[in-house]
């Protein structure tokens, strides 16, 4: 039998307990700062980030902003209204005509006075001003006179010029029509045009003459590069004539470029022009050696720059060093300065017969192996582009007219 004393439980659901376990796992994740803390604790500083936005706000409203841009708002159609004034005061863009107050079609009779002006409105398409009517022209005592133009009326009756009289195009040619003027040249200048008439060693009057030509160039804000040769004291072609090897001639010419370029230097300098001799074969005692940033950058600053040393490599003539030199410095022509006028199709010299061309082509000056520049050089030009001025050194200021497009020697182009 049982006791009396004692009490029986209550039978507890499982539901009841599921959820007395979920209560009790969430206090622990809150202690524990679980991800139910985490939620919670990213809810509450989006929150008080929000508080310090809404705080900021009110603060720049409360402090004046709006009232500054309400001031930046009655600045600008302030500005507006006084342009617009100053445009009426000036006149309208077109003529005005008094409105007809016969007309009670008129659609601006229900929106403005009987002595308002009526402005009619630019057309889409047709001739403008309207032809003018019986009312165009008012008297002056007329309240509604048109406004004044603000310049001179323009004669709309003037017929227009027939076509046939209009000028059409002339299609260039050389002799009626200059090529543009080159900003940056290369002048290439032969050993011999130092030598003067016997074309061996120095010559003063020869040297300045050259100095002036290029000092020509430089007064006429042209950037200049200047490729000497050196066949005032030797030439390749010597080489079996000497009984010397051709490589140890051509290094030797290539010596010879650096005493050509240092005179030139000298003369030029003598006319009050900066210039830097650069050399592809190392003499870093009297030249600086040849590098093609350093030489741009030497004609950027209005420096003539002379280029001695030819390609610094055997078996290479000083024109094709300069045509390569042309295409590294990014030079626009290539100035030929040789004894004669021009190309011919034979030696001036020799044959009295031969004829000068004015234009011809690259392939054409190849393929007839003319002896002004070798092929090398022609080829180099061709394929990139520039175009080459033969004309003589002989004649004062030609240096000058062949950098500005006049018509002078030959040219050697594409076409």
């Amino acid at each position: 039998m049982e006791d009396a004393n004692t009490t029986t439980e209550p039978a507890v659901s499982a539901e009841a307990l599921d959820e007395a376990d979920s209560r009790r796992e969430e206090a622990e994740d809150i202690l524990q700062g679980g991800p139910r803390s985490a939620n919670r604790s990213g809810a509450l500083a989006f929150l008080a980030l929000a508080v310090v936005v809404a705080a900021v706000l009110h603060f720049y409203l409360s402090s004046g902003g709006g009232v500054y841009l309400a001031r930046l708002d009655a600045e600008l159609l302030n500005h507006a209204e006084l342009s617009l004034a100053a445009m009426e005061a000036d006149g309208p863009l077109w003529p005005s005509r008094p409105r007809d107050p016969s007309a009670s079609t008129n659609t601006c009779a229900a929106t403005s006075s009987s002595t308002a002006p009526w402005w009619p409105a630019p057309p889409i398409s047709g001739a403008w001003p309207p032809a003018p009517g019986p009312d165009a022209t008012p008297s002056s005592s007329t309240t509604n006179s048109p406004p004044k133009w603000r310049n001179s009326a323009p004669d709309w009756t003037r017929p227009a010029s027939p076509a046939s009289k209009r000028p059409r195009p002339v299609p260039m040619t050389r002799k009626d029509c200059n090529l543009a003027p080159y900003s940056r040249v290369l002048l290439k200048v032969s050993g011999e045009a130092l030598g003067g008439d016997a074309g061996v060693g120095f010559d003063k009057a020869a040297i300045q003459m050259v100095a002036g030509e290029i000092r020509d160039l430089a007064s006429a804000g042209i950037e200049t590069v200047v490729v000497v040769g050196a066949g005032n004291f030797v030439r390749g072609s010597e080489a079996a004539a000497l009984g010397i090897e051709r490589g140890t001639v051509d290094y030797m010419g290539m010596t010879a470029t650096i005493l050509n370029a240092l005179a030139l230097q000298s003369a030029v300098e003598a006319l009050g022009y900066s210039t830097r001799v650069l050399s592809a074969i190392k003499a870093d005692q009297v030249v600086e050696p040849y590098i093609r940033r350093r030489a741009q950058r030497h004609m950027e600053k209005g420096r003539v720059v002379i280029l001695a040393g030819g390609t610094g490599n055997p078996y290479c003539t000083t024109d094709t060093a300069a045509a390569q030199r042309s295409i590294e410095l990014d030079c626009k022509a290539i100035l030929k300065a040789t004894k004669v006028d021009g190309i011919y199709t034979a030696d001036p010299m020799k044959n009295p017969n031969a004829m000068k061309y004015e234009r011809i082509s690259y392939s054409q000056a190849i393929r007839e192996k003319l002896k002004i520049m070798d092929s090398t050089a022609f080829s180099l030009c061709e394929e990139n582009h520039i175009p080459i001025v033969v004309y003589s050194l002989k004649v004062p200021g030609n240096t000058l007219k062949a950098a500005t497009g006049a018509v002078v020697g030959t040219l050697v182009d594409g076409e």
